[in-house]
């Protein structure tokens, strides 16, 4: 019979798939039917759809994007093939893995550290049997120890009240998109700042940094209503002015959020324009030292909030004594000064220049010293205005936090209705831990007049310890609950910064191959220092 001859106007008639070819060992383990219709067949190793042709679907699994693929899954491991060693092995490779996280060492030193530690103990039968090297010292850490280490912080983040959030956007060395996100809480009533996700972007814009947040958020079965601080850096997509990612964090809760951004970040921008002699440096050094030190309270993750009202003040007063008319600083508020009203100035010879430079000046020209001083002038101009546009000193919640010291309610300084303005100005932790304004501050006036609270052992007690003993005394419980709250809260994004850092001490031109999922298990490996396969849930 003569075969049938199809013109070239006919319509082509599309292969349907046949379950049958499933079994066929060209199509094992990664033939099925398409999602798209019975025309289609979908290769599992390549995540594509192809025509559901027999000869099509065969010449793709010849391919040599189907047969690397093929391998890299076929060649992947499981857990249990991983953890069938003994007790004592599993343990000692655990805890080996977690210090090649801890002190940033490459993988590839597993493969010579393990024959090396079998020949020098050579009768420890856990020693014997480790077999960890680059591959599985990966998995172990990316599987294993960063997956106890982030169910740990979820249910941390849970039992926790409250959270805020610290994020920044950079990138890495291969010049992906980073998006850092770390989380600040109450862990046994002292504030704890640990790295939540890093999320590799497509789209660094805020709608989808807001996005990555939000979806990591879920993912854990994290509320919105648990979040009351933000912090970021003052960059336009952080703190902008049209599109912000504070905007999208405000429109997706139902309460507001205290939003910090870093206050002392301008250190590094401020400088004089000339710094070629010798007693310009000087007096650099000389000013460096008091900004310096506005920074160290921000960089450390102990609450320091209470103490930047006092500080910012002092430092501002400070540096305008050495430009301004004593006079003018005495008869005007410190949070209106007006440093550039030339009449409120002195003579340039009496600006103040720094010790260890005013003796130096002395053997300059005339005109190069009056020079000299003007720069000195314009320094100080510059950070006085620094500090007011970055710090609002008018905040009525900034000034009453520093009335929470233990020193200053020892001493009797405290202000009677600090508390009750600082729980006004939050309401998100007072709605947040369901009290109200008046109770906080009926506390705080009976914690002010109890008597042997003012002249007990409570002299000389840090902050946290203070009010960590005040939260377990009935009649001051809610006030210390919600103090301890506050200090919570973010005070700069330093521990961000920290993070990149630690990203960039890994991605190296060396590694430049690490996935963002490794990076993130290695930081969260820096926090492990003995770890005991027998109190997870990850082997369950």
């Amino acid at each position: 019979m003569p075969k049938e001859v199809r013109s070239k106007n006919s319509r082509f008639r599309s292969q349907s798939y046949r379950k049958e070819w499933e079994k066929e060992n060209w199509a094992q383990g990664w033939l099925k039917v398409s999602s798209q219709g019975a025309s289609k067949a979908f290769c599992q190793f390549c995540d594509k759809n192809i025509l559901a042709g027999k000869s099509e679907l065969m010449r793709h699994a010849k391919t040599a994007q189907h047969c690397q693929n093929a391998a890299q899954v076929l060649g992947s491991t499981s857990m249990e093939q991983y953890v069938t060693s003994s007790q004592g092995c599993i343990k000692a490779e655990l805890n080996t893995v977690a210090l090649i996280a801890r002190r940033n060492i490459s993988f590839n030193f597993m493969s010579y550290m393990v024959p090396t530690l079998k020949h020098i103990a050579s009768d420890s039968k856990a020693i014997k049997d480790m077999t960890s090297g680059r591959t599985k010292t990966t998995y172990l850490l990316t599987e294993c120890l960063a997956v106890d280490a982030h169910e740990r912080l979820i249910q941390e983040l849970q039992e926790a009240k409250g959270l805020s959030i610290l994020c920044d956007k950079a990138s890495d060395i291969s010049m992906n998109k980073i998006f850092c996100i770390n989380v600040r809480y109450l862990y046994n009533g002292s504030p704890r700042t640990q790295l939540y996700q890093l999320i590799r972007l497509k789209r660094g814009n805020a709608e989808a940094l807001f996005a990555a947040l939000e979806e990591a958020l879920v993912k854990d079965k994290l509320t919105w209503q648990q979040v009351v601080g933000y912090a970021s850096d003052g960059e336009n997509l952080m703190q902008g002015v049209i599109e912000r990612i504070s905007t999208f964090l405000q429109n997706g809760t139902t309460q507001d959020v205290e939003n910090v951004s870093n206050p002392v970040a301008f250190f590094t921008n401020v400088h004089l324009k000339d710094s070629r002699t010798m007693e310009t440096t000087a007096t650099v050094f000389y000013c460096r030292d008091e900004l310096t030190g506005l920074n160290r309270l921000f960089q450390s993750n102990q609450f320091q909030l209470h103490n930047l009202y006092p500080e910012v003040v002092r430092v501002m007063k400070m540096f305008a004594l050495n430009f301004m008319k004593r006079s003018y600083i005495k008869d005007s508020h410190i949070h209106h000064l007006n440093v550039d009203d030339s009449s409120r100035w002195p003579s340039i010879q009496e600006v103040y220049p720094g010790l260890m430079t005013s003796d130096t000046i002395k053997e300059l020209l005339p005109h190069q010293k009056e020079s000299f001083l003007e720069r000195c002038r314009e320094w100080y101009r510059e950070a006085v205005k620094q500090l007011y546009r970055r710090i609002n000193l008018d905040d009525p919640v900034l000034q009453s936090l520093s009335h929470l010291k233990p020193s200053a309610i020892v001493n009797e300084t405290s202000s009677i209705t600090a508390a009750a303005t600082i729980a006004s100005g939050l309401p998100c932790i007072t709605t947040m831990l369901n009290v109200n304004a008046q109770q906080i501050d009926r506390q705080w006036r009976s914690l002010l007049a109890n008597e042997n609270i003012i002249s007990g052992q409570w002299k000389g007690k840090s902050f946290e310890n203070f009010w960590l003993a005040m939260s377990k005394i009935d009649s001051y419980r809610t006030l210390a609950t919600f103090v301890l709250q506050v200090a919570a809260l973010p005070q700069s994004t330093a521990v961000v910064e920290r993070t990149f850092s630690k990203l960039n001490l890994n991605k190296t031109k060396l590694r430049n191959n690490l996935g963002v999922n490794t990076l993130e298990a290695i930081i969260k490996g820096n926090g492990i220092t003995i770890f005991d396969p027998g109190q997870t849930t990850v082997f369950a």
